[in-house]
């Protein structure tokens, strides 16, 4: 495949659900375009970030689950 790099798209996203209130979702993608020396994937800066975007665009504290994922732990 002519042009082909490697890169990568990553994506973190949260579904928001509160009786009554239609439900929300939020994402941050993470692109990689396979350059030497670029993080391939979310930091936990990253995800640090996007929960408190998540928190501030709600406007009230929030309840996480995660799943298994080592970075989660």
């Amino acid at each position: 495949m002519a042009g082909w790099r490697g890169g990568r798209v990553n994506i973190a996203g949260a579904v928001c659900f509160k009786p009554g209130v239609r439900a929300r979702m939020f994402f941050k993608l993470h692109v990689c375009p396979g350059r030497k020396g670029e993080p391939k994937s979310f930091t936990w800066q990253d995800y640090r970030d996007f929960i408190r975007m998540v928190h501030l665009q709600l406007g009230t504290p929030v309840v996480w689950v995660w799943d298994n994922l080592s970075v989660h732990l």
